[in-house]
This record gives structure tokens, C-alpha cells and sequence, in this order.
């Protein structure tokens, strides 16, 4: 917001710097898509790697904004893989909304492709809560918007739904 507000300026370096570094040095799962919680050392290179709702919403909003604002197809590559990580993942159809998170498991996350394959992968507890899912909903409805897809409009669209009908957390 700073950096759209401001018009780049002095924020621009920063904010490049904060996305490459959390997309290149281990915080972004390459296989799997998505983001990790947060990191084990100052490097940013020891992902915590539990995947939660809220940090791919939150994270995935600053990748599209900066991707549309910098013209940066790159930033906007890595909102996709975040995206299409919670609606493969996280989305649970059936109840028509988003589940918190997926469980840590960091033996399963330095596997390559085959070997996660080979492997079950940690578990995603069925536990949905409003605010994660408000904050999913929000990150379809601009992606929606910045990608032109109706369909993943559409899926945000009925989340909220799911929310303001229960409006209360999810078991």
C-alpha cells in the first residue's frame, strides 16, 4: 500500500527485495505452490512449513498487487501457484469454503516431485474459520479481477456466501 501510495519511490527497493527474497529463498513451496508460514533463521532459507489460509491470502494479495503494479509477470506467476495451492488444497468443496491450513511436516517439504509423490502428504484438518476465510475470498475476488477469470470469481463469490450464512467459525 505504501509502495502504490507513494507512487514507488524509496519503498519500491524495499518491497522488491521482500518478494524476491520470500519467493527465492525457501518460503514459497515450488512443487506444491503456496507459502510457508514463516522461517526458522534470518536468512529466510528454514521454512516453517506449515501452510496456513491467512498467510497464502495476505502474501498472495502483495504478489498480485506488485505484479499488476510493477508490471512484473514473475510476482504475478507466484500469486497463481499460491492460489491454485488453496483452491486445490484448502478449498473444500463439499462445505463450500476454505480450511485453515495444512499441517507442518519440513521431512515432506525438502523432497523433490517424486518424492513427495511417493510420500502421503501432512494433513489438513478440517477446521475452517471466518477470518482465514474472508481474507481467502478477498484474495479470489482480486485475483478474479487481475486474471479475468470468472470462475474463480464465482468460488469467491460462494465462500462468502458460506460465510455470511453461518457467519460464525466453521467446524
Amino acid at each position: 500500500q505504501a509502495f502504490a501510495e507513494s507512487g514507488g519511490g524509496e519503498f519500491e527497493g524495499v518491497l522488491l527485495k521482500t518478494l524476491d527474497v520470500i519467493g527465492d529463498r525457501g518460503l514459497r513451496d515450488p512443487i506444491e505452490g503456496g507459502f510457508y508460514a514463516c522461517s526458522r533463521n534470518e536468512t529466510w532459507t528454514q521454512p516453517e512449513t506449515e501452510k496456513m489460509l491467512t498467510d497464502q491470502a495476505l502474501l498472495t494479495r502483495v504478489f498480485l498487487d506488485a505484479g499488476v503494479a510493477l508490471d512484473a509477470p514473475l510476482y504475478l506467476e507466484r500469486a497463481a501457484g499460491a492460489i491454485d495451492y488453496v483452491r486445490s488444497r484448502l478449498h473444500d468443496p463439499g462445505r463450500g469454503l476454505f480450511r485453515a491450513g495444512q499441517a507442518a511436516d519440513p521431512e515432506y517439504h525438502i523432497l523433490d516431485a517424486a518424492g513427495r509423490a511417493a510420500r502421503t502428504a501432512p494433513p489438513i484438518p478440517d477446521a475452517a474459520f471466518v477470518d482465514g476465510g474472508a481474507l481467502g475470498v478477498s484474495m479470489l475476488l482480486r485475483a478474479a479481477a487481475v486474471f479475468r477469470d470468472e470462475e474463480m470469481g464465482a468460488l469467491g463469490v460462494k465462500a462468502l456466501q458460506v460465510l455470511l450464512t453461518e457467519g460464525r467459525d466453521a467446524k
